[in-house]
């Protein structure tokens, strides 16, 4: 069974998430797939297309095709797949964000001759819902084997947040948190790994690049996983791909209540939800401070991993969807 992946870009997250990570377990169910980046290019739009007219399966990953792109595609056999980890229809601007009318069409356009949309989470499930019916949630997982063992002890408790670029906004809106963590708490450090850093912030910190194969031995140098968002609705489309990460390492995190952050965190079993920076402040200096509180949130963060969002168990999800478009 052929299956054509349509990507923006192959260094992209999302794709290496999404797409790329899963094809070894594809390969295995006997599917053939192909991959390619889908630019703005006319020439690849149209070869897009053409290999379209070939395959059993066309997924989308994330993309937004005209309704040109969308007609044609439809004439062709291939069952169609949508996939989005994004709000797509949002734009932030500052801690808020406006609604991108334009994409919204275009988006609900695609939705509608799609056999099947995969959404990252509950909130972009209902976004897309309204023009798909057959709407699965389908979280951004990790793989099992790139974690190792869950430490018994961190001599050091330090923070820990990774990210990008575009989300260092995020990690600057606690700077009043990390001032007087670091006030109460003078040895503490905030780990980053990232391929951009923050020109100045209140706490002592350690930059690590940001690293494929590194990604997860450097997380594990934290103790408690920060994942700060604004309350709007761009990050209401998140997925938590940072939190799924803290939780693989062990690492108990605490996230602000936005979006899908509050349906992977059981506020004190398996980790912390905080709105304000008094509740940042006192959820972090507990899990500083109480050796049985961390270790028991520990286990149960990668209770939590180990249970929804391994690589290896949503693979088995994905070849399950694609087989029943048959």
């Amino acid at each position: 069974m052929k299956v054509l992946f349509a990507v923006s870009r192959l260094e992209k997250p999302s794709s290496r998430l999404r797409v790329l990570q899963y094809l070894p377990f594809l390969k295995e169910a006997a599917f053939e797939c192909r991959v390619i980046e889908l630019r703005k290019s006319l020439l690849k739009r149209a070869w897009f297309l053409y290999l379209a007219f070939s395959s059993d399966i066309v997924f989308i990953q994330k993309k937004l095709l005209t309704p040109v792109e969308v007609i044609i595609l439809h004439l062709s056999r291939a069952k169609k797949v949508f996939d989005i980890d994004d709000a797509l229809v949002y734009r932030e601007k500052g801690r808020d964000c406006v609604k991108d009318k334009k994409a919204e069409r275009k988006l609900q356009f695609l939705v509608k001759r799609c056999d099947l949309v995969l959404a990252g989470n509950d909130y972009l499930k209902e976004m897309v819902k309204r023009g798909n019916g057959s709407v699965e949630v389908f979280p951004t997982p990790c793989p099992r084997t790139a974690c190792g063992p869950v430490k018994e002890k961190k001599e050091k408790k330090h923070l820990v947040w990774i990210g990008s670029k575009s989300t260092l906004k995020y990690l600057d809106s606690l700077g009043p948190v990390f001032h007087e963590l670091s006030r109460m708490n003078p040895e503490l450090r905030l780990i980053i790994i990232s391929d951009s850093f923050p020109d100045e912030i209140l706490i002592p910190t350690e930059e690590i690049p940001w690293s494929e194969r590194s990604e997860f031995e450097s997380v594990s140098k934290g103790a408690i996983g920060l994942m700060p968002l604004f309350d709007n609705d761009w990050c209401k489309g998140k997925c938590g791909y940072k939190i799924i990460q803290y939780m693989a390492c062990g690492l108990p995190s605490v996230a602000s209540p936005v979006g899908f952050n509050s349906h992977l965190i059981q506020d004190g079993v398996n980790g912390f939800l905080a709105k304000s920076d008094e509740e940042w402040i006192e959820k972090i200096t507990r899990l500083l401070s109480d050796e049985k509180l961390y270790r028991s949130l520990s286990l149960k963060a990668r209770e939590t991993f180990e249970r929804d969002y391994t690589l290896e168990g949503n693979a088995e999800k994905l070849v399950a969807f694609l087989k029943n478009l048959f």
